[in-house]
């Protein structure tokens, strides 16, 4: 049976008299229409899907690596802490971070040689000083011994300079006019901005002015 005889047969039996050619002609665009208009809309779901899931997939990556809180760093941490060593510590910890990872202070820490509160960064070091007791007698006047001439004790601290780059607390305040509060401001300056270029830049610390470093500026060097 032809194509032309089923539709004489489907006219038939939907009662269907003589239909001109135009008529099938629009009933013909009109199925082609609704089956192409339900493969484009099965096209188009399947991808929207794919791009929402692959959308999601690229948000879920650029969060992971703007997301700073997973990132770690690496510290070393030297001197007087009771396990020397390098440590990986989180993207925001602080020097006491680095301390406590370390085992803590040891019993001969200088703890004025270090700012706990300061951030510390990946790949740094950070050297605990040991505290250095005065000698006795550093901090009495230089006169002159009874001979007019100044005493061997008095001669040699007279000699010995203080490196202002890698003092520690205790050796800054050996220097006159010098004491624990400005010793701690001129190691925090340090750590904040690294080694003085030269000694007059111990001027940038807060508290020393133009009359303390002519006091002291022939006892220091870097």
């Amino acid at each position: 049976m032809t194509f032309l005889d089923d539709v004489d047969s489907l006219k038939a039996k939907v009662g269907i008299g003589s239909t001109s050619p135009l008529v099938l002609f629009g009933l013909s665009a009109v199925i082609i229409a609704v089956v192409l208009s339900i493969g484009f809309m099965a096209w188009g779901s399947f991808t929207s899907s794919g791009i929402v899931v692959e959308h999601s997939e690229k948000s879920t990556q650029s969060q992971e690596y703007e997301n700073p809180s997973s990132q770690l760093i690496y510290v070393h941490i030297a001197g007087e802490v009771s396990n020397p060593g390098m440590y990986e510590l989180k993207h925001d910890a602080r020097v006491s971070d680095a301390i406590d990872a370390a085992g803590g202070l040891t019993e001969n820490a200088d703890q004025l040689s270090i700012n706990l509160a300061r951030q510390v960064t990946d790949g740094e070091q950070i050297v605990v000083q040991a505290y250095i007791e005065a000698e006795p007698g550093n901090c009495e006047s230089t006169g002159a011994s009874d001979s007019g001439l100044p005493s061997s004790s008095n001669t040699e601290v007279l000699s010995s300079k203080v490196n202002i780059n890698t003092a520690s607390a205790s050796e800054l305040t050996t220097l006159d006019g010098i004491g624990e509060s400005t010793a701690a401001k001129i190691i925090a300056y340090r750590q904040a901005n690294g080694s003085f270029a030269s000694i007059e830049d111990i001027k940038k610390v807060s508290g020393i002015g133009d009359r303390k470093y002519e006091a002291i500026k022939d006892r220091i060097t870097v």
